[in-house]
């Protein structure tokens, strides 16, 4: 995690042009391991807006078109000790990012898949869920407040001010781990507990409400899925 803790100690440096915040539970990320960071996804500075806020290495999921993009790239990531995903396949992908949790990675996902186009939340994809029914690693809900002011998709270059960094209580359900599938019913509201933190700490608590009555840009209904 060599280039995870090279940019944590540019805090200083960086710090000069944002202003970072950290707050909520945050002795939690310092507390017993595995645990599944879980965040809205507003800009693509987000992971290292994260780690630098929360002063933690963490090891994202990320896409392996991204990852394999070059060598220079692949050198890149390995460094902050990603987690590729497998195309296809999101068993597979489940039971890699469940390695990483066995080593004692605090595992970070951004279940809204893409960055969002207008700072406003997406629904969620159930792969959170499946990793934490598989696992029974603790959630720990976070929201990222002025990354989206700071550097819109739409946009290439950042302006500067404040990084906002909300940390909820972990979310612990009694279930998990599960050796079989997830029950429909149970993995959507799994789903809607952990969509609900997030839209909470991120200031966008009317959001959920949105997307649970389907009126969301993005809110199909998720399917059910089977642990491996």
């Amino acid at each position: 995690m060599w280039a995870s803790r090279f940019f944590i100690g540019l805090r200083p440096i960086v710090g000069m042009y944002w202003r970072f915040r950290a707050s909520g539970h945050l002795d939690e990320l310092h507390g017993q391991r595995p645990l599944i960071l879980v965040a809205n996804h507003s800009c693509f500075l987000d992971p290292w807006f994260l780690m630098i806020s929360l002063r933690q290495p963490i090891s994202y999921l990320i896409n392996p078109r991204w990852y394999r993009k070059s060598a220079v790239w692949t050198w890149f990531f390995d460094g902050h000790d990603v987690i590729p995903m497998v195309d296809g396949s999101p068993k597979e992908t489940v039971l890699a990012a469940s390695e990483g949790l066995k080593r004692g990675q605090l595992v970070g996902i951004f279940p809204e898949g893409r960055i969002t186009h207008d700072g406003l939340i997406q629904r969620f994809q159930p792969g959170v869920i499946q990793l934490a029914a598989y696992s029974g690693a603790p959630i720990i809900p976070v929201g990222v407040r002025g990354a989206f002011e700071s550097i819109p998709r739409s946009k290439r270059f950042p302006r500067p001010g404040t990084i906002d960094v909300r940390v909820g209580a972990p979310i612990v359900f009694p279930d998990f781990p599960l050796a079989g599938p997830i029950p429909r019913q149970r993995l959507v509201e799994c789903l809607d507990r952990v969509l609900y933190e997030v839209c909470r700490l991120a200031g966008q608590e009317d959001r959920f409400a949105v997307l649970r009555s389907g009126r969301g840009a993005s809110s199909r209904e998720p399917e059910s899925v089977s642990t491996p």
